[in-house]
């Protein structure tokens, strides 16, 4: 299962678009130091249709931030205005995809955790811009439905993935987090209205996204998302910053926490990027860990990361028949 990819964008291998009024610009690669080339002559008929399908969108929604669909590829769309008052559209072609959940190279110990029926709270997917948080949600999201059946809605600001519809027994329902419509806070108090089995939160990037995930997550709910961060520890305490709005945001944060994966991509010259990950998994018995949390010491959770990261190396070892040195 992956994300449609149009043949258009095959063929032109952009990542990024910049539409602005008389030029237009992309990326090949994903970052702020990628280099930046003119749009060729031979994709001029494609820049004038996702400038067409921009300027649509930006009047429909009437937001900064929002997604269209071009040749069955969904692609991120923020506008901006310049200094001679014409729009700007920065277009993202999402390099998130939907892949089978084993496939993503967790360690195992995670992957049982995550597709276990029983899993409630909060799991979050952190790390950097552009090393697969989105991927990794996303294609949880699909296989604990094609698993175990159920409702998921998916509330994103703006959707990157085509999560929408039947997967297996399941349905995921997929709604933009529409400022216009009170963002990340409104649609998530109509999805704990709405009974949902699994929520997916884009990205908690503000106090509203982080008070209502970590709500909700107290609440026997299964709350997936995703946030930035530097490691673990960092993560979490972004976290707890945006909840401080929250009486005893740690305690709940503690109480509602299941698991953080944190991802990172290993690149090296003429070579794929390779998927290097640290977890903290969060269970019943890991008073420890909550104890941590609950004093907002993220620090010292890093000898909880590095013991899970050797018994998951050890798990690893063993399952494809090596030794532990």
């Amino acid at each position: 299962m992956s994300c449609p990819d149009s043949s258009s964008q095959k063929e032109f291998g952009w990542i990024d678009l910049y539409i602005g009024e008389g030029y237009s610009d992309m990326k090949q690669v994903a970052g702020a130091h990628a280099p930046r080339i003119p749009v060729p002559d031979n994709m001029q008929e494609l820049i004038h249709a996702l400038r067409q399908k921009c300027m649509e969108g930006y009047a429909t929604h009437g937001e900064s931030e929002f997604a269209v669909i071009h040749e069955g590829t969904m692609l991120r769309v923020t506008q901006m205005t310049d200094v001679t008052n014409s729009n700007v559209f920065f277009i993202r072609r999402p390099e998130a995809e939907i892949r089978r959940f084993a496939t993503l190279g967790l360690p195992p110990h995670a992957v049982k955790l995550l597709l276990d029926k029983g899993t409630r709270g909060l799991i979050l997917f952190a790390g950097e811009m552009g090393v697969g948080k989105t991927t990794s949600a996303a294609s949880l999201v699909v296989e604990r439905l094609m698993i175990h059946g159920g409702v998921a809605i998916a509330i994103e600001d703006p959707p990157e993935t085509p999560l929408n519809g039947l997967h297996g027994p399941g349905r995921c329902i997929q709604v933009p987090a529409s400022r216009k419509a009170g963002g990340y806070r409104e649609h998530l108090i109509k999805t704990m209205r709405a009974s949902a089995d699994l929520i997916l939160i884009g990205e908690i990037r503000d106090s509203a996204a982080g008070v209502e995930a970590v709500t909700a997550s107290t609440n026997g709910r299964l709350v997936i998302a995703t946030v930035h961060g530097r490691d673990i520890p960092d993560a979490l305490s972004r976290i707890s910053t945006w909840c401080a709005e929250l009486p005893n945001n740690n305690d709940l944060l503690a109480d509602g926490l299941s698991a953080v994966i944190w991802q990172t991509i290993k690149r090296q010259p003429g070579q794929p990027g390779r998927l290097m990950v640290k977890t903290l998994s969060i269970g019943a018995n890991d008073t420890g860990i909550r104890a941590n949390i609950r004093k907002g010491e993220f620090g010292q959770l890093q000898q909880d990361i590095d013991q899970q990261l050797r018994q998951a190396s050890w798990s690893t070892e063993n399952l494809f028949g090596g030794t532990r040195s």
